[in-house]
């Protein structure tokens, strides 16, 4: 199908499963939506709003209603990638990474010229970084399965290939460039430091974990703010919400207890516009 914005890989991965349900025209899908939830591992509220942005890619329309009701979708074959494009993916990805490779050792030969360090040509860090030089993309290799096969029956598809091209899109755009991502965890930090305790550093598996209550759990920037200050502001919860990653452990525990009323009896209130949090935010 045609290429789907890198930082959308629950588009991706609900596009791979319709495709397996559809025939060899790219008709006949009508899945259930809490089928598609369970299948790709999607929270069933992220579905329909997943699906409407498939619809603005122009990759899926409506086509009717299936036995019980739900939408029946077409999937525009006129999109697909024609034929060999995916081999010239695959060039353009070894070109792109060939390219990083010589200025990678460009800059290290200034480097050692600067400084009149001798090697053998050979280095360490560099093998590492580009051993996948001959590679595509894993992500890429997997939806292009996925989407290549033609089969239309009422089996699932594999879980685990869809959750590997929604969890190796990182390959592609790192947490460190996602806004959202890096507000949060910022955010956190700031009401641990707030709280009296020394600042966490913000680490990979912190941004990791953002980016995951936010694509694979389906949880609005707002709501997982909304969630660190109650539990940043209870005296409880304080002490054992240390990082982003034991956030989205505790999340539904936060989100449960925070709507029942909790320890706190006074409503958190920011101190710089005093705005009272909203607990159905959660």
């Amino acid at each position: 199908m045609a290429p789907l914005p890198s930082n959308d890989p629950p588009a991706r991965a609900v596009l791979g499963y319709l495709a397996v349900k559809a025939d060899r025209q790219g008709r006949s899908a009508f899945p259930l939506v809490l089928s598609i939830a369970h299948d790709v591992g999607l929270n069933p509220e992220v579905v329909p709003r997943v699906l409407k942005r498939l619809v603005g890619y122009g990759l899926i329309s409506k086509d009717g209603e299936g036995p019980q009701g739900q939408a029946r979708w077409v999937l525009h074959m006129d999109k697909r990638h024609a034929e060999g494009s995916f081999e010239s993916f695959c060039d353009r990805h070894r070109q792109r990474e060939s390219a990083k490779k010589s200025r990678y050792r460009k800059s290290r030969s200034v480097h050692d010229d600067q400084s009149g360090t001798v090697h053998d040509g050979k280095s360490g860090t560099d093998s590492d970084v580009h051993d996948s030089e001959s590679e595509c993309p894993r992500s890429t290799v997997v939806l292009s399965t996925t989407l290549s096969r033609n089969v239309h029956d009422s089996e699932s598809p594999q879980i685990s290939q869809l959750d590997q091209s929604v969890d190796q899109s990182r390959e592609h755009v790192g947490d460190s460039e996602r806004p959202d991502v890096e507000r949060l965890c910022t955010h956190l930090a700031n009401r641990i430091e707030a709280n009296g305790s020394k600042r966490p550093r913000i680490t990979a598996k912190w941004r990791d974990a953002a980016r995951l209550l936010l694509d694979r759990d389906g949880r609005t920037e707002e709501q997982v703010r909304a969630a660190i200050d109650w539990c940043q502001a209870d005296e409880f919860w304080r002490a054992n919400v240390m990082s982003m990653p034991k956030l989205r452990a505790k999340y539904d525990q936060l989100r449960l207890q925070a709507q029942r009323g909790g320890r706190q009896h006074v409503p958190y209130r920011n101190p710089t516009d005093q705005s009272v949090y909203d607990e159905t935010l959660l």
